[in-house]
């Protein structure tokens, strides 16, 4: 996480583009050229490590849909593969769809014929693909796909594991709803575009006639409101890991990379970054006295640390917000 201001800010700026940056100087309240640098790297920092997060996700969700849409449509002799993992799109797929032509540019002979290996043509596919498989209501020979007992073994770790309650339209609607929330994350990230900038919050449901979607909370105003959505988008991407494995994602909660996001998705870790050129240095000799590096991080705060006026690390707390 180590950032440092650049020897020439306004080339630094120029070369990320003004036209790019306009959104964090007008949101950000006209912030100076270094402080803009700043929250530009708080951003970049944040992405990185949402990544992360995103790929354990977007790993789990692949395999598990593999699964169980292969045990699905698995027929001997027909399928090419076996039970748990053979080519069930090129039957479950209709030709023509978005998801055929991401399918068919992936495999040798087309949809209908391939060839390719099914391991091969599934890696290839990206997180949007995976979603948009649960909008799939019947196959190609017209069968129902029994979504309400393939999701409780998708997310064998949802609190609600009754296929009962999996055959609702509305709850599946908001399964949905929650797996496009880390996919719009995912593309943003991707992009290179702000994370922390957000539109309405709204329920979690699809618009439907008997089902209208309700304006919880407006667009963020503010840094602080900033920082608060992400903490909350933060938690339900967690929340959704813990879906997909409850194992999983007690690794990742106390795993560097969430103790690094716990303290950048925080005032402590934003005032960091926006007064990047501003960090507290401390002699390598302080780091046993307790007025050194000590009081720092129990303040949440990150430190330079030297030694014979040498830059030679960075420190910052991995102490969780209270």
């Amino acid at each position: 996480m180590h950032h440092h201001l650049p020897n020439d800010i306004p080339a630094a700026l120029d070369d990320l583009s003004a036209p790019r940056l306009l959104s964090y100087r007008a949101f950000f309240n006209n912030p100076s050229d270094p402080e803009l640098y700043g929250v530009y790297c708080w951003n970049d920092a944040i992405s990185m490590r949402l990544m992360r997060l995103i790929g354990n996700i977007e790993i789990i969700l692949r395999n598990r849909l593999h699964r169980e849409l292969s045990r699905f449509a698995y027929m001997p002799g027909v399928s090419t593969g076996d039970k748990d993992a053979n080519d069930w799109y090129r039957f479950v797929i209709t030709p023509g769809t978005k998801a055929a032509q991401l399918i068919g540019k992936q495999t040798t002979g087309g949809l209908l014929v391939s060839t390719t290996p099914c391991h091969h043509v599934v890696a290839q596919m990206t997180y949007g693909f995976w979603p948009r498989l649960l909008q799939i209501k019947q196959n190609r020979a017209n069968v129902v796909i029994p979504w309400d007992t393939m999701i409780p073994s998708i997310f064998p770790d949802h609190t609600k594991k009754a296929s009962t309650y999996w055959t609702s339209q509305h709850e599946q609607d908001k399964l949905f709803v929650r797996l496009d929330l880390i996919g719009d994350l995912r593309n943003r990230v991707a992009h290179f575009e702000p994370v922390w900038k957000f539109g309405e919050l709204k329920d979690e449901w699809i618009k439907r006639t008997n089902h209208p979607v309700t304006v919880v909370a407006p667009p963020p105003a503010s840094p602080a409101q900033a920082i608060a959505r992400l903490r909350l988008v933060y938690a339900r991407t967690t929340q959704l890991l813990s879906w997909l494995s409850k194992s999983r994602a007690g690794d990742y909660m106390v795993s560097e990379n969430h103790l690094n996001l716990d303290w950048l998705l925080s005032q402590e870790g934003f005032d960091h970054f926006r007064n990047i050129g501003n960090v507290e240095t401390v002699r390598l000799s302080s780091l046993t006295k307790s007025w050194g590096t000590k009081l720092a991080l129990q303040g949440r705060k990150s430190v330079l640390v030297e030694h014979k006026q040498q830059l030679i690390g960075r420190y910052f707390s991995l102490q969780s917000k209270p």
